[in-house]
């Protein structure tokens, strides 16, 4: 009995320390982000640069996302989900790889386009 106590015990705090891990990557990306520039890595556009303020991510704590355009908050959010471990980010159905600092967000995709082409989105933490 002594020995199955110490396993679950064992258990309970493994997986403890795993959780805190985990939530401490994804406090990382909590917070708001306003988009600098977008990159076209394929060279088939220009890069894009964005005013100050013209659009801004907003990632809660509880798995929330909200869009800003021209400091305006849309009512609406969406899920999200960052695993620190592959580096990639999930909006709603759709997965970005992301390079992730204390102040820059890096977000590649691929346009949904007749001709995908493969992008950068610069983003730098403002709060």
């Amino acid at each position: 009995m002594k020995r199955t106590l110490v396993f679950v015990f064992a258990m309970v705090l493994l997986t403890a320390v795993g959780c805190s891990k985990d939530e401490d990557n994804n406090s990382l990306l909590v917070g708001k982000w306003e988009q600098v520039k977008t990159v076209w890595l394929d060279g088939s556009l220009p890069d894009d640069e964005f005013a100050p303020g013209e659009h801004m991510l907003e990632f809660m704590a509880d798995g929330r996302v909200y869009e800003y355009q021209n400091g305006e908050k849309s009512p609406y959010s969406t899920k999200y989900s960052y695993n620190s471990k592959t580096g990639e980010l999930t909006l709603m159905f759709v997965i970005f790889k992301v390079d992730l600092s204390a102040d820059e967000l890096i977000m590649y995709g691929q346009s949904i386009d007749v001709n995908p082409a493969p992008y950068a989105d610069y983003y730098k933490r403002i709060e």
